[in-house]
């Protein structure tokens, strides 16, 4: 029976290496071969990974296709071998880099003899970034109850290079923020009493017998700084486009979690696609912006690996080549017309916080 698959992995690499996963409805079984694989003209090594895909409904883990052998055609005639990491992930050789104007063709043997092999994917060149830019904004949204709420935040714009040659783009970002904790203010239950239990970390410690609470060190778990990343996929729009893309919005950064408190760092990525690539996530887009989980799904989105074996066989997922062209900059509450938001008051070690490190990075 056929039913939507939730690909759990289209991820990573696809989505700017993105913890969460990108749910897309396709018209296909439970146990179809899934391929997240792109290079780039970066600095490598790259990774490709494969797995099985699971029922829409199935909670278990996607199985990974281990054992497998990987390896990369190039134009040049020049043969990629990739070696598997962990299950199910294979890297390049650090040494290999993608070049602009090469084509690329993945091929994989599964351990079970099964054969698969990409169409040729080209490295198109990239027009680059001229600026980015922040504006201010106020949205709302209406409740179940028919409740108008107001929630304020920030656009993310950009204006590319002359796109004439390559219209065909991806864009997505990181980002990271500050967030401050009070570790010191930790609780627990003992009995019938609410006591002190500050995490070492903190710096403090509880004198049971005083029933006070002394600062003995500093506190190394106070200040963390939080990493996110888009979440939508985003693509040009070439049928619209002469010259410059400009002042195009990949993204509205909502206020809240104290996320604009002391100020925001955010990396945009532009990746340049070929047209069967740019197809392909045009399409991943248009399911992302269906209305809710019973629209009527767009159907299958096609890949561009296809099995040797069985032509008729179902494979997900798609084989990238991109150049990478990147900007960066920071957000500040000066940006706000009023108070931003303070987030949670968390009395906990920071690095509890999904996603968070106490570790300052260096450009902070």
């Amino acid at each position: 029976m056929k039913n939507s698959v939730q690909i759990a992995s289209l991820i990573l690499f696809m989505l700017l290496g993105c913890i969460d996963p990108v749910n897309v409805d396709v018209e296909s079984e439970a146990g179809n071969l899934v391929v997240d694989a792109l290079i780039t003209d970066e600095e490598g090594p790259y990774s490709v990974k494969l797995f099985y895909s699971t029922g829409y409904f199935d909670n278990s883990r996607s199985k990974p296709a281990s054992s497998a052998d990987v390896f990369i055609l190039s134009g040049n005639g020049s043969i990629i071998q990739l070696n598997e990491s962990s299950a199910g992930l294979y890297t390049t050789p650090t040494s290999f880099k993608g070049q602009v104007g090469t084509s690329y063709v993945l091929n994989i043997t599964l351990s079970n003899g099964k054969s698969y092999r990409s169409l040729p994917e080209t490295l198109t060149t990239n027009a680059g970034i001229d600026t980015l830019a922040f504006s201010y904004e106020v949205k709302n949204e209406v409740s179940k109850e028919n409740v108008v709420t107001d929630y304020d935040g920030i656009n993310v714009l950009l204006t590319t290079g002359d796109v004439s040659e390559s219209p065909f783009y991806r864009w997505r970002y990181s980002a990271i923020y500050e967030i401050l904790t009070f570790p010191e203010q930790k609780t627990k239950k003992v009995e019938l009493q609410t006591i002190p239990d500050p995490p070492a970390c903190s710096g403090y410690v509880y004198d049971a017998l005083t029933e006070t609470l002394e600062q003995i060190a500093p506190c190394t778990c106070c200040k963390c700084w939080v990493d996110e990343y888009s979440q939508k996929v985003i693509v040009s729009k070439p049928e619209f486009i002469s010259g410059q893309i400009q002042n195009f919005n990949i993204g509205f950064i909502r206020d809240e979690k104290g996320r604009f408190g002391f100020k925001y760092f955010i990396e945009v990525e532009q990746l340049s696609l070929s047209k069967g690539a740019h197809q392909f996530w045009s399409q991943v887009e248009q399911q992302q912006n269906q209305g809710s989980l019973f629209d009527q799904p767009t159907g299958r989105i096609k890949s561009n690996i296809q099995s040797i074996d069985d032509p008729d066989e179902i494979v997900l997922g798609y084989f990238s080549a991109s150049s990478v062209k990147k900007v960066s900059g920071f957000v500040t509450s000066e940006l706000f017309p009023i108070n931003v938001s303070t987030g949670d008051i968390i009395q906990d070690d920071c690095t509890k916080v999904s996603n968070s490190t106490n570790e300052r990075p260096p450009f902070w």
